[in-house]
């Protein structure tokens, strides 16, 4: 090691940055060291295998105090029992004078107050399908996780349980004190669910989040559960993709189990692109939902749903409903353009002919493009000379015999600027 590093300075310099970031080595022994200016919040596990007391007892445990990504606690394995010192540490340390007593409470808390909560926890998580009748029936748990109120309840649940029966497994008081039939049935009920959350999460398109895969819930399944299956979140695919958004779609068994998946991800794709097209993605939005209600109220089968979902997906796809005049359909801005002024005029009682709105439309995207510059967006003057140009083409039309209010200009106006804005960016 002097070799290499030159010096034990630098030699542990090295040691400790390897421990805080790369995680090799896992375990540092040390006398009189590191207890003051060492900072890993990733460091979990302090050992304690001598005499500490007062203010260096404190320094010591407040190594492991630090919270970390799938570290809910610093655990302190006190060898010497230095740990009886700790009350007296606490209110003898000058430094701790501002706390009141109450708030020093739960400093430390035996693990084995925590275990006790496991049959709680999982009672609590079973409470979520109490309403189930088939409490066999996997598909009927996908249902009745429809909800996304529910859902979360389900991965809070689920994962405060399954971070709990790690500590547990790893508790020889448990182990030593439980049967080994709760035991399994822990063990089988936290496989179920992870297997339950990996399908919801993939059905109703739910963002995925590795953080709430915790490190301790990995520990949990590499360690404890045995498992012929490999519980395993993968990215979602675009519905634009089709081939690889229709290969995932076919490795779902069950016709409403591709309708949801088709539904949350086009309503997924609806929310993200709302602000391209108002109008449009609002009547997808609305149809999309009375289809899904449509199906939980039991007025279409499995069928129909799975049939009007992908309907639905390739209008979504299309960016269009196909009834719009030839002279919008490509151009895609001024396709949206167009629905603006027709729902617009629509709302004060003044219908107009298709192809006049097209033409307003038309008009207006291409005052638009004539005016937009780089970085337009955030150029005051620019926006204003667009919109004054676009308010008084509508003005034109006005005097022209299109008895259009000042307010439907005005909302013509905020809506043709809203999505100009999202398109020409």
């Amino acid at each position: 090691m002097m070799a290499q590093y030159g010096n034990e300075s630098n030699y542990q310099k090295s040691i400790i940055q390897r421990f805080k970031a790369e995680g090799d080595p896992e375990l540092l022994i040390v006398v009189d060291k590191l207890l003051t200016g060492f900072d890993a919040p990733r460091n979990t596990v302090l050992y304690l295998c001598r005499s500490l007391t007062a203010h260096t007892l404190l320094q010591a445990i407040a190594r492991v105090n630090r919270l970390f990504e799938g570290k809910d606690f610093g655990y302190i394995i006190d060898y010497y029992g230095v740990l009886g010192e700790l009350d007296q540490a606490l209110t003898a340390y000058n430094e701790l004078s501002g706390f009141d007593e109450e708030d020093l409470e739960g400093t430390i808390t035996h693990v084995k107050e925590e275990v006790e909560k496991l049959a709680e926890r999982h009672s609590q998580l079973w409470d979520l399908f109490k309403e189930l009748p088939n409490k066999q029936d996997p598909e009927a748990f996908q249902q009745h996780l429809a909800p996304k109120d529910i859902r979360d309840k389900f991965y809070d649940r689920l994962s405060l349980f399954a971070r709990t029966l790690k500590m547990a497994l790893s508790t020889l008081d448990f182990v030593k004190n439980t049967s080994e039939e709760k035991m399994d049935r822990y063990r089988r009920d936290a496989a179920f669910f992870l297997r339950l959350r990996v399908a919801v999460k993939q059905r109703y398109s739910d963002a995925i989040d590795y953080r709430q895969y915790e490190a301790q819930v990995q520990k949990l399944i590499d360690t404890h559960i045995k498992s012929n299956e490999v519980l395993q979140l993968t990215e979602q695919v675009n519905i634009f993709d089709k081939a690889a958004f229709n290969k995932e779609v076919e490795k779902v068994e069950g016709a409403a189990s591709r309708a949801d998946i088709i539904a949350s991800r086009t309503a997924k794709t609806i929310s993200e692109r709302m602000e391209e097209d108002p109008v449009l993605y609002k009547k997808f939005s609305k149809l999309l939902e009375e289809t899904i209600q449509a199906y939980h109220q039991k007025r279409i089968d499995d069928l129909e749903y799975l049939k009007r979902t992908t309907g639905i997906m390739e209008q979504v796809r299309d960016g269009s409903e196909g009834d719009e005049p030839e002279t919008v359909k490509d151009r895609d801005v001024a396709r949206a353009f167009y629905r603006v002024v027709e729902e617009t005029l629509k709302a004060v009682d003044l219908p107009i002919e298709k192809d006049r709105a097209a033409a307003i439309a038309l008009r207006l995207d291409d005052i638009v493009r004539a005016h937009r510059i780089v970085d337009w967006i955030r150029n005051d003057d620019v926006k204003k000379r667009m919109e004054q140009a676009m308010e008084d083409h509508l003005l034109d039309l006005r005097n022209e015999g299109l008895d259009m209010g000042f307010d439907a200009i005005d909302e013509i106006l905020k809506g043709v600027m809203r999505i100009a804005e999202n398109r020409y960016a």
